[in-house]
C-alpha cells in the first residue's frame, strides 16, 4: 500500500474551474490534504490518494 500525491494550481481568475476539479478528484477517491494556499495570483491545493497493491498473493 502506498500514497499518490498531486498539487493542483490555478489562477485566481478561474476559481470556479479549480473548485470543479477539486470536487471531481474528491469524487474519484482523492482527499484534500492541508489547507488551500495562494501566492502571486495563484491558488494551490495538495491532494493525496491511497493506492493498494493488487499483486498480493492469495494464501489458502
Amino acid at each position: 500500500m502506498g500514497s499518490t500525491y498531486c498539487i493542483i494550481s490555478c489562477s485566481i481568475h478561474k476559481l470556479s474551474e479549480f473548485v470543479k476539479v477539486v470536487d471531481s478528484m474528491c469524487s474519484d477517491g482523492w482527499v484534500a490534504t492541508s489547507g488551500i494556499t495562494s501566492d502571486d495570483g495563484m491558488v494551490f491545493q495538495s491532494m493525496s490518494r491511497m493506492s493498494f497493491n493488487n499483486n498480493q498473493s492469495n494464501s489458502n
